[in-house]
């Protein structure tokens, strides 16, 4: 089920908040001093309060404690913030070392893929792009080079998948005879595209199968999946950060490629037969 996002929380009990925590809700709905992985103490700082008041409004809107509230303030973040507004947010002491940064943020998020995605998950998702009649592979924006990768080697594995979105015509055309046994997998992430929910619909409508890779339950696309991926997305000044969706489809290709494991070879046989004959890369080896 969708959790509820920051805003309609603070909107449902707005009313019953105290002077102190309707303070609170206005900085972090409207203030664009709030920052990734918020301290308590720099929010009671900043609006000078105690940090107990923090605790205290994230349990009044119906939270367990703070880090609750610091994981709805990170999604809040990226579903709201312009491309200007997340260049600076947050990063302070990181301008001097972004590249470093940025390094390390990806490797702490691929650390916490196992606490999202199990591998039964894992393995009904290989299961199901397994037995599909057709694979319909879409992302839109920057998601859109995670679809062409990720269907790229799919066609490599099995002989139906189809790269949505590679042409100028519109992507519900090319999906005009979508029906029962295909699937669609997509990828959604901040900020969300109002187009895509118009696709899903529709694809939901005549009964094909959904898998959503995103990363967060508060996306509202999230309805309209029969399976949903949930993995860690990092904001990185303006720049959406792929490294942690890439890793899992990376794990999708090659589970999905064991489970057709002489498919595959043959597969790759025939390209590299072609690879060889029209001279397509360069030999490594010494003259």
């Amino acid at each position: 089920m969708t959790k509820k996002s920051l805003k309609n929380l603070i909107e449902e009990n707005y009313d019953n908040l105290t002077r102190t925590q309707k303070k609170i809700a206005d900085f972090l709905l409207d203030s664009p001093d709030i920052t990734m992985d918020m301290k308590g103490k720099y929010l009671s700082n900043i609006l000078e309060i105690s940090e107990s008041s923090v605790v205290r409004f994230a349990q009044t809107i119906g939270l367990e404690g703070y880090p609750d509230l610091v994981l709805l303030i990170n999604d809040h973040i990226k579903n709201t913030r312009t491309s200007i507004e997340r260049l600076n947010i947050g990063y302070e002491n990181s301008y001097n070392n972004a590249s470093y940064y940025s390094i390390e943020e990806e490797i702490i998020a691929l650390k916490k893929v196992r606490d999202h995605i199990s591998k039964k998950e894992m393995s009904n998702v290989v299961n199901k792009l397994n037995s599909a009649k057709r694979i319909f592979v879409l992302g839109c924006r920057s998601s859109h080079y995670l679809a062409s990768y990720f269907s790229f080697y799919l066609n490599f594995i099995k002989s139906n998948v189809y790269l949505l979105g590679k042409t100028e015509i519109s992507i519900i055309e090319e999906l005009v005879d979508v029906n029962e046994g295909d699937v669609i997998f997509t990828f959604s992430f901040p900020r969300y595209t109002k187009a895509l929910t118009e696709i899903l619909q529709f694809v939901k409508d005549r009964g094909a199968q959904i898998i959503l890779l995103t990363d967060s339950e508060n996306n509202s696309n999230a309805k309209y999946s029969d399976i949903t991926l949930r993995v860690p997305n990092n904001i990185l000044f303006f720049v959406d950060s792929l490294v942690v969706p890439m890793a899992v489809i990376n794990s999708l290709i090659i589970n999905l490629s064991l489970l057709n494991k002489q498919n595959t070879i043959n597969s790759l046989t025939n390209m590299e037969a072609i690879w060889k004959e029209y001279d397509i890369f360069e030999s490594n080896k010494h003259v």
